[in-house]
């Protein structure tokens, strides 16, 4: 099942908005920059003040193996 939401005209991978949450599925590069527990509050923190007051979930799909490593980066899939 992918992770999306539809909105008018459009569908935003990734993300999945409901009432109550908004979810928000990413895939990390690895190496990664900071350990995936900060990464994902890194983006809960940003997330968080556009949504009002649903909560915020961040899951990590997966980790994308990086051959550079001083460039390791989330990306949402």
């Amino acid at each position: 099942m992918e992770a999306a939401t539809y909105g008018p005209g459009e569908k935003v991978s990734g993300v999945v908005v409901t009432p109550e949450e908004v979810q928000v599925h990413v895939v990390a590069a690895y190496p990664l920059p900071k350990p995936i527990p900060e990464l994902a509050q890194d983006i809960r923190e940003r997330v968080s003040p556009k949504v009002g007051s649903r909560g915020v979930t961040v899951v990590v799909e997966d980790l994308e193996m990086n051959d550079e490593p001083e460039t390791g980066q989330a990306v949402v899939t």
